[in-house]
């Protein structure tokens, strides 16, 4: 859940500095904001992933 948040917190970030049109270090942030997301996007895939294959070997 704590993952969820993060992401959808990444994503507004970016959402806000896209929108307030913030020259400079606005790209930096974007990029930063977005490395995050894709990393708990990861981990979020990865955890569905494990309860999958959990569920698949319990009720197979």
């Amino acid at each position: 859940m704590l993952l969820l948040l993060v992401n959808a917190g990444c994503i507004a970030g970016i959402l806000a500095i896209i929108v307030r049109k913030q020259p400079g270090w606005a790209a930096v942030g974007v990029i930063a904001l977005w490395s995050v997301s894709v990393a708990t996007t990861a981990v979020l895939a990865w955890q569905l992933g494990q309860i999958m294959t959990a569920y698949d070997e319990l009720y197979g």
